[in-house]
């Protein structure tokens, strides 16, 4: 009989639970799915009463929850940013299923983002009733065993098979990056991007001030998410990486993603990275002071083993970095 496991979050990308289900389903799991998080309201009235909803809403969740669980009888309960669930529920599932594993997970870094401190008190809570505690960074150990983690393993991200895909075309742009808007060195990376005269494309959210400011940049906001988004990385020949210094990254999910398009990575020197990829055979950096950027840039836009580069990075991901191999990992940590 096949093992169960249950993913429990807002179930809103597929590149996070669901992803991560298809690997558990390539090694023999059952896998089901929750919907903890509650839908975005516009509404004026039910967002000053937001409080007030979202207790009566999370009392809903948590008594569904309990019911799914009591169906479906999971031997794992993964919740993945399960904001909602609260720590005396998890606890009764403990005391009502002693064998059951739980696997708590937060993909962005609620310990040290101020904004997502208040939205992560049950997370925090959940921590000290969890079997299994996946850490973004290894900077987040300190701060799972200061709410009380006991066993605690570094989760890299990953590549999906089914989205990040070289798609077979023609890299008619120079530079791409995909992401939000942050606060650190980007936009002037960009602006030395269009003195340069390369054709380069910006995607993502919260960029309005930005191109309100400099019309002149190729800054566009708006998302690309799923075969869209390989797509648009696969017809570029290099596509940037940036942390997020709110999140205190050493590494992003692009770095996995990006490899998968058959598109060369280039990013600000980090050492992290470069114990996973091998710098000028798998990946490019530019040194943190910016100042080699267009150099390394036009290095790689003139290189005659481009075909090369991307091709070791691809096999790496493809290998090493997907969500098959992460579940093999989260099941040979269980067992």
């Amino acid at each position: 009989m096949n093992k169960k496991i249950l993913f429990v979050g807002d179930l809103k990308y597929d590149i996070y639970e669901k992803s991560l289900g298809d690997g558990f389903k390539k090694i023999d799991y059952d896998v089901y799915f929750f919907k903890s998080e509650k839908n975005d309201f516009k509404n004026k009235l039910i967002n000053k009463l937001n409080i007030f909803y979202d207790i009566f809403l999370s009392c809903r969740i948590d008594s569904k929850f309990l019911e799914k669980v009591k169906i479906i009888k999971p031997d794992i309960i993964f919740l993945w940013r399960a904001l909602s669930i609260k720590a005396k529920t998890i606890k009764e599932i403990k005391d009502r299923y002693p064998r059951v594993k739980i696997i708590l997970h937060h993909n962005d870094n609620p310990f040290v983002n101020s904004s997502l401190k208040l939205k992560c008190i049950n997370f925090f809570k959940c921590i000290k009733f969890s079997d299994l505690v996946l850490a973004y960074r290894k900077s987040d150990f300190f701060y799972i065993k200061k709410y009380g983690g006991k066993k605690i393993k570094l989760f890299l991200p990953y590549m999906c098979t089914k989205k990040h895909k070289p798609h077979n075309l023609k890299k008619n742009n120079d530079v791409i990056f995909i992401g939000h808007y942050e606060d650190d060195n980007r936009v002037g990376i960009i602006k030395q991007l269009h003195k340069s005269g390369v054709k380069y494309e910006i995607y993502g959210n919260n960029w309005e001030k930005i191109i309100k400011d400099n019309k002149e940049l190729n800054i566009f906001n708006k998302e690309f998410i799923g075969l869209s988004y390989s797509k648009k990385i696969a017809s570029s020949k290099i596509a940037l990486i940036f942390l997020s210094k709110t999140n205190k990254d050493v590494y992003t999910r692009r770095c996995f993603e990006i490899p998968a398009c058959k598109t060369l990575m280039l990013m600000e020197e980090n050492n992290q990275i470069k114990k996973i990829f091998k710098e000028n055979k798998e990946i490019f950096f530019w040194n943190n002071t910016n100042k080699k950027f267009i150099q390394v840039l036009q290095k790689i836009l003139n290189i005659k083993y481009y075909n090369k580069i991307v091709e070791r990075s691809f096999d790496k991901v493809l290998k090493k970095h997907n969500e098959i191999t992460r579940a093999k990992e989260i099941d040979k940590w269980l067992t």
